[in-house]
């Protein structure tokens, strides 16, 4: 191994002071199944105080793990021993044939105390089974301190004061060049489901496909995607490879793809493939865009990246080419460009991830492109979202919006209303170079029915019940679109279900409409990769 010494931190105990020294450690050979971390060490005595770790790529085993972190906490007992008190582990896992952005992730945490020193030793103690259970009258005199169901409650989240995307944000800055992944380099590869097989009104059916090589771990990659829409009868694809080192990534990204207007999703994709093709219900405004970027991106804390892209794409409309079984499409909007440059500037913060008590996240983004002819303009956007306890509930608040200068195409524009902003607007009525919206609910869990599900296991006995109100304002549309300016400042109120943490259906009235209108949905928490 290679050691380096980090910083030192002095510890005041009642007993005594104590010297802690940080000392990183990785492998002379990452090829080998070895450890990448840090030891915290008692500088008067060598003894261990803390480890934090992962391992390299070598030392898994098992093709479907990811990575394995590791912290270790000692305490010191007696003024003398430095001894376990709390040991914390993370498993992430993905699945060998086919990459798309999902993971399982299994947490354990494990607290020692109660130390009873030099008692002596007993012969039995050496002899028998090696692991045995004491009788349940001797167990039941160490009650539990909480309910299991807090105790999973506090380990499911991510852990706050040793974070384990702490110990992994270390390590790779540890490893330097070397990847620590234990993925396989070649594999079926996809962003989300809805890459393989969706629906819109201007492609119709369409299928795709993809693969991932990787070279180096995760170090560099490869990712080839492509498809074909059945209604439109038009291929499309993308070329993207990445280049890490450390916390930093370089990326290369050759495009024909069709993308939707919105800067974020206002339905499930997967649900808005089921709505279009069934009812006619298409919730996107559609382009198809033809360029290449290179994108740096480099991590900032736990969750957090900073990013610059330069790229030059051109825009083409596409009309409806699609015919569902009820109902009608609605027109796509022309928003055709022959070519321009692009240039950004991106701050992001990622999500905690579902099933948490609190979250924050966010995304600013700086955009600076000139069109072929010569006209220049200048974007900035924004969107986000904070979740927090009240007591036994939890409140929500999104936000998203932007402001953009005069010279703004068509295909950039900030669009409102409707489904996932607005639910008591039509779809997308409102527009333009300027936007804001704010969503805010009460999320409180109330009873429900529990449903037997098979023989050991039933439904939670709650649901969420979640009074939401939104308000939005667009202004200084584009010519030759069809989103327009607001009147004045729009506000929905509505009531949200949520069952099991993955469906959700919303009512919401507009207070300038007065009229209600539903919207059925998957959890947000799920659009990504969906």
């Amino acid at each position: 191994y290679d050691y380096a010494l980090g910083d030192t931190t002095t510890l005041a105990l009642p007993q005594r002071v104590v010297r802690v020294v940080a000392l990183r450690v990785r492998p002379k050979d990452f090829s080998q199944p070895r450890i990448v971390g840090t030891l915290y060490l008692d500088a008067g005595t060598a003894d261990l105080v803390r480890m934090a770790f992962n391992f390299t790529a070598r030392a898994y085993l098992d093709p479907e793990l990811e990575d394995v972190s590791i912290v270790l906490d000692n305490a010191l007992w007696e003024d003398r021993f430095w001894l376990p008190y709390r040991q914390e582990i993370e498993i992430r896992r993905r699945a060998t044939w086919l990459d798309i952005p999902a993971r399982g992730i299994i947490r354990g945490r494990w607290q020692v105390d109660g130390y009873q020193l030099n008692l002596g030793l007993a012969a039995s103690w050496f002899a028998g089974d090696e692991i045995t259970a004491v009788p349940k009258t001797e167990r039941d005199s160490f009650p539990w301190r909480e309910p299991l169901a807090a105790a999973i409650q506090d380990v499911a989240e991510p852990v706050r004061q040793s974070d384990l995307a702490t110990v992994r944000a270390e390590v790779e800055r540890i490893a330097g060049e070397h990847v620590l992944s234990g993925l396989k380099a070649r594999r079926l590869g996809a962003r989300r489901v809805s890459d393989l097989v969706h629906a819109n009104r201007v492609q119709g059916l369409a299928l795709g496909a993809g693969v991932v090589w990787r070279a180096g771990g995760e170090g560099r990659e490869l990712r080839v995607l492509g498809g074909y829409g059945f209604g439109d009868r038009r291929a499309t694809g993308r070329v993207a490879g990445v280049a890490r080192s450390g916390r930093g990534v370089l990326e290369l990204d050759v495009f024909h793809v069709v993308r939707d207007v919105g800067d974020a999703p206002v339905i499930a994709p997967i649900l808005n493939s089921f709505t279009a093709q069934e009812f006619g219900d298409d919730y996107g405004d559609y382009y198809l865009a033809t360029g290449a970027r290179v994108d740096y991106r480099h991590g900032l804390g736990t969750r957090g990246e900073w990013s610059a892209g330069v790229g030059r794409e051109t825009v083409d409309s596409l009309a409806v080419s699609a015919q569902p079984a009820t109902g009608a499409f609605r027109p796509n909007p022309p928003l055709a460009l022959a070519g321009v440059d692009r240039v950004e500037l991106g701050l992001r913060r990622r999500s905690e991830g579902f099933a948490v008590r609190r979250d924050l996240r966010g995304e600013l983004v700086l955009e600076g492109g000139r069109l072929d002819g010569g006209t220049t303009y200048v974007r900035v956007a924004g969107v986000g979202h904070v979740l927090f306890p009240l007591g036994g509930t939890r409140a929500l608040v999104r936000a998203q919006g932007g402001a953009a200068s005069a010279g703004l195409p068509a295909y950039r524009a900030f669009v409102l209303g409707g489904r996932g902003t607005l639910l008591g607007d039509d779809f997308r009525r409102w527009g333009g170079r300027r936007m804001a919206l704010v969503h805010a609910e009460w999320r409180a869990p109330v009873p429900f029915l529990s449903i037997a599900v098979g023989r050991y296991a039933r439904t939670p006995g709650s649901i969420i019940l979640a009074p939401f109100a939104a308000a939005g304002w667009a202004d200084r549309p584009i010519a030759g679109t069809p989103w327009t300016a607001t009147p004045s400042t729009r506000v929905t109120l509505g009531l949200a279900v949520e069952w099991l943490g993955v469906f959700r259906l919303e009512g919401g009235i507009g207070t300038e409409t007065r009229q209600l209108r539903l919207a059925f949905d998957l959890s947000r928490d799920f659009w990504d990769i969906l």
